[in-house]
């Protein structure tokens, strides 16, 4: 048994793969990623490192090139100058691009007034920019990540009452909360947090965005037939912001 779970182990080790190319300086025929890493009143973030990455991946096996990586100047500024192999660049090639941040850091060095990446995104849904095809190479790209400022919505659910097994009572909380992006990337998370009616009233308490859409998403399963609704608005102001919804 032993002996069956190494093996099992090494091949999982030898379908993964990844090289890092960071130490490579690009002179001619290079891709420039730019932007500016800054709060939502226009204060730089320094010594915040960015990485752009390309991957590959099957169900079998995976390759990761660690293109390059930069940190961001006094000011919240970054600038990296990549080369694209061959086999990266076009429509046709296998794989996609990432460029992401050290949301971690960010959320260090920022005050609590402001909405924090670290704990208000999950780990599958830290800020991105996914760019699944370049075409060519000579282009700029550029991408600001603008920290907002923080909100406050309180919901009450009330009057939950399940008639028939599966019956819910569900509130989610919504908001753009990533990088700006420009006309070559798709990638664009929404993210908030949701919550469950388990008792009668149930108050949810979320964080959200100041001076932004916030969409607030019910959902209800009633003797099996489900209801959506949903609301939209934007806050001014830190304060508390309340909402009720009837089951």
């Amino acid at each position: 048994m032993k002996n069956f779970l190494f093996l099992f182990t090494l091949i999982l080790v030898s379908c993964s793969k990844t090289d890092d190319d960071t130490n490579l300086i690009c002179s001619t025929n290079c891709n420039t990623f730019s932007g500016q890493i800054k709060t939502v009143d226009n204060i730089g973030i320094p010594n915040i490192k960015l990485t752009l990455d390309y991957y590959i991946g099957t169900e079998l096996s995976a390759y990761r090139r660690i293109i390059g990586e930069t940190t961001t100047d006094q000011n919240g500024f970054y600038e990296m100058s990549v080369f694209i192999e061959d086999d990266e660049l076009g429509e046709s090639s296998q794989g996609y691009f990432s460029l992401t941040l050290d949301s971690d850091k960010i959320s260090n060095v920022l005050d609590n007034e402001y909405l924090k990446p670290n704990v208000i995104l999950s780990e599958n849904t830290k800020p991105e920019v996914i760019y699944y095809s370049i075409l060519e190479r000579n282009l700029t790209f550029e991408n600001d990540f603008i920290i907002p400022k923080k909100g406050n919505v309180r919901i009450k659910l009330n009057n939950f009452n399940p008639i028939a097994d599966g019956d819910y009572f569900k509130v989610n909380v919504k908001y753009s909360y990533s990088f700006l992006n420009d006309n070559w990337t798709t990638h664009q998370p929404w993210e908030g947090i949701y919550g469950f009616a388990d008792e009668n009233p149930t108050i949810l308490n979320a964080q959200t965005i100041l001076n932004g859409t916030v969409r607030v998403q019910i959902t209800k399963q009633k003797n099996g037939i489900i209801e959506n609704s949903q609301q939209e608005f934007e806050l001014d102001n830190p304060n508390i912001y309340e909402l009720e919804f009837e089951y």
